[in-house]
C-alpha cells in the first residue's frame, strides 16, 4: 500500500522476475546503504564452500544472504546472478551493484558487493568476507562485468491506493495453477493429503526451483517419518529454531538426502540426479531387470543405479535426445510430479 503523502523515497527493483522462491517484482527499503552495512558486519566470518549462513559462506552464498536480509531475494548461484539483472558499465557503477570475475573457470565464478571508492566485499576463499579494490591485479584483469539487481529511483508517493487483495482458495488450489498446468492433478491431490502445500495467499510457485529444506518437508509429510531426537543433530549451517529444522531431522535420520559431515546446505537446490537418489532411498525402488541408455550418464556415478532404479519404475525419464541432464536443477511442479509417481507406486504396493 502506498502512503498518503508526497515526497522522495528509495526503492529497491528486483529488475528481474527469477525462477526462484520468494522473488518479488519489487521491494522498497530506505537507503541501499544499509545492504552495505549489513554486509560489513559479517567481515572476517570465514569462507566455506557451499556456505550461506554467518558461520560460514562461498562467494554466491554471502550475497544471497545479505540481500535476503533486507527483503530482497536474489539468485542463489554466482552464475545464475550474472544471467539476471540490469547490465552495468564498469565506470557507472553504484553501490549494491553485484561485480562479477571469471576465476578458475571460464565464465563468472566469483562474485562481490560493490561498496564504493572502486572497491567490492567478498568472500574470499582464503581471507573470508573481505574487502578489496577492482584495480588490485588479480581482480582487474579478471573482471568480466556488473549487474544491477537494486537501483535508487525517486518515487512521488501520491495517493493512497488499496492492494489488491486475491481471495483464498480451497486447498489444493492456486492461483498460478489452471486446469491445464501440466502438473495440476498431481499439486491437487498431494495437496489434499497435506503432503504438500503453496504460499499463504494461494500461490503455488510451480516454475520455481525446489531447495533442500523444501524437499525435506515434502519427503517427511510422505513417508510420515516418526519424530527423531533433535539434540543428536547438528548443522552448522542450522539451529533449532529453522522453519524446517524438525523435518530436516527426520530425513536425515532416514538417509534420505545426501549431506556432509558439519553442513545440510538447506537452501541449495536439488538437481535432477539428486532426487533420483533421494527418492530411491526414500522408498526402496526395486532393482533394475533392464537398464535405460542415457547418453550423459556415467555408470561409475553415484547415482546412476538410483536413476536406473527410477526410470525403470516410470517414476523418471529421461529427454528425447536420450540424455537425463543429471546436474539440471529440478523445479517445484517437477519435484511434486516426481514424489507423486513414487508415492502412488509405494501406497500401490502396500
Amino acid at each position: 500500500m502506498k502512503k498518503a503523502a508526497t515526497g522522495l523515497m528509495v526503492s529497491a527493483l528486483l529488475l528481474t522476475t527469477f525462477p526462484e522462491e520468494g522473488f518479488s517484482a519489487s521491494h522498497e527499503v530506505e537507503d541501499i546503504s544499509v545492504i552495505i552495512d549489513e554486509a560489513k558486519t559479517h567481515i572476517g566470518t570465514p569462507y566455506s564452500f557451499g556456505g550461506t549462513s554467518p558461520s560460514g559462506f562461498d562467494c554466491s552464498g554471502f550475497l544471497y544472504y545479505t540481500f535476503q536480509q533486507e527483503g530482497i531475494t536474489i539468485p542463489r548461484t554466482t552464475s545464475t546472478q550474472y544471467n539476471y539483472g540490469e547490465t552495468v558499465n564498469r565506470d557507472s557503477l553504484e553501490i549494491g551493484d553485484i561485480v562479477f570475475f571469471e576465476t578458475y573457470k571460464p565464465g563468472p565464478s566469483h562474485s562481490g558487493i560493490y561498496v564504493g571508492g572502486n572497491e567490492f566485499i567478498h568472500a574470499s576463499s582464503s581471507n573470508g568476507i573481505t574487502i578489496n579494490n577492482l584495480n588490485e591485479s588479480y581482480y582487474n584483469q579478471r573482471y568480466i562485468g556488473a549487474k544491477r539487481f537494486v537501483e535508487e529511483v525517486e518515487v512521488e508517493v501520491e495517493e493512497e491506493e488499496e492492494p489488491e487483495v486475491l481471495a483464498d482458495l480451497p486447498t489444493g488450489e492456486y492461483h498460478d495453477i489452471d486446469e491445464d498446468h501440466w502438473a495440476q492433478e498431481k499439486i491437487y491431490e498431494l495437496s489434499q493429503e497435506g503432503i504438500i502445500q503453496g504460499t499463504s495467499d494461494s500461490f503455488f510457485l510451480p516454475d520455481e526451483n525446489i531447495s533442500r529444506d523444501q524437499a525435506a518437508t515434502i519427503f517427511d509429510k510422505a513417508l510420515e517419518l516418526d519424530d527423531v531426537d533433535v539434540d543428536e543433530l547438528s548443522y552448522s549451517d542450522l539451529d533449532e529454531d529453522y522453519w524446517a529444522f524438525d523435518q530436516i531431522a527426520t530425513v536425515t535420520e532416514a538417509s534420505i538426502l545426501e549431506v556432509s559431515e558439519e553442513n545440510f546446505q538447506p537452501l541449495e537446490l536439488l538437481t535432477r540426479e539428486e532426487t533420483a537418489m533421494a527418492i530411491d532411498n526414500a522408498f526402496d525402488l526395486p532393482e533394475v531387470e533392464s537398464e535405460v541408455t542415457f547418453t550423459d550418464l556415467n555408470e561409475d556415478a553415484d547415482s546412476y543405479d538410483a536413476i536406473q532404479r527410477a526410470a525403470e519404475a516410470g517414476i523418471i525419464s529421461g529427454y528425447v535426445d536420450q540424455t537425463f541432464k543429471p546436474e539440471e536443477d529440478v523445479t517445484r511442479a517437477e519435484f511434486v510430479s516426481l514424489i507423486y509417481e513414487a508415492w502412488n507406486l509405494d501406497t500401490s504396493n502396500e
